[in-house]
């Protein structure tokens, strides 16, 4: 029986600033282990209207991690188009900016890649940021995870064994830094199931280098990536190296915001 993933996202308002002026749309796509509120202070520091969506296997999707198979890029796709075609009346005549961060990253993309096909002529969208934006950098533990038989293993393993979290906690010591062992080791103890489900199930999301090069080519509003010097997850080189390769005018339009914090604290201290 297939699942029936659904759509999950709030939406955040600063409804304190008298401000005459429409409030600007924000389509929003957090990272593993967050929820929808990672946006909220988003939309209170500024005058925007956020619709913040949720990730696969987390909050009222978490109990999908019993289906193992990936997530239906398609299937997802038709979500977004049916609460466009409802929230239409709302979002008419208007340009639409979109956020992601981290695997978020991906559906952001893949929404903006898809644009076209989701929405009325209506409707642009006028921004995009990406914070640490890792299906533009896939790291090398990323692909064993989800891509080898011993990967899937060792993670499906990692939901349920407290013996399999240490021995991996082990490992990390020696190949990440102190700040990404941290964050290895919250994932572990309280969002495994999160970080598992999702890893293997947003594959299909992937952002390609022809699709980069399509969005890129495309996109007639400003592109800005976030990106730190010490991202133990994202390394900003990756980043920018496939930029250059992959965008359709070497990343010349492309604005750059690079800070020295830390993957954990990119979205929390990032302001416009």
């Amino acid at each position: 029986m297939k699942t029936e993933y659904q759509l999950e996202y709030e939406v955040f308002e600063n409804k304190v600033i008298n401000n005459e002026t429409k409030p600007q749309i924000w389509f929003a796509f957090h990272g593993i282990g967050q929820n929808t509120e990672a946006f909220q202070d988003f939309a209170n520091q500024n005058n925007f209207k956020v619709y913040s969506f949720g990730l696969f296997y987390h909050e009222k999707n978490k109990d999908n991690f019993q289906d193992r198979r990936e997530t239906s890029l398609s299937d997802w796709l038709i979500l977004m188009k049916n609460f466009l075609e409802k929230e239409y009346i709302n979002l008419q005549d208007d340009a639409i900016h979109v956020i992601g961060f981290s695997l978020g990253v991906r559906p952001a993309l893949q929404f903006v890649s898809n644009f076209s096909q989701l929405t009325p002529n209506s409707i642009s969208i006028n921004e995009i940021i990406l914070i640490a934006p890792e299906t533009l950098a896939i790291n090398r533990w990323y692909r064993f995870g989800t891509q080898t038989i011993a990967g899937k293993f060792i993670l499906q393993k990692l939901a349920s064994s407290t013996k399999v979290k240490e021995t991996i906690l082990s490992i990390s010591s020696l190949l990440f830094s102190k700040t990404a062992q941290k964050l290895i080791r919250y994932q572990v103890y309280t969002n495994i199931t999160s970080l598992a489900g999702a890893w293997q199930g947003y594959r299909s999301f992937e952002i390609y280098g022809k699709n980069w090069k399509e969005i890129t080519k495309n996109q007639k509003g400003k592109i800005t990536i976030v990106a730190s010097e010490n991202d133990g997850f994202v390394e900003l080189k990756r980043i920018q190296k496939f930029v250059r390769r992959h965008s359709a005018d070497k990343g010349d339009s492309i604005q750059w915001i690079i800070s020295k914090s830390p993957h954990g604290r990119l979205l929390r201290e990032f302001k416009l």
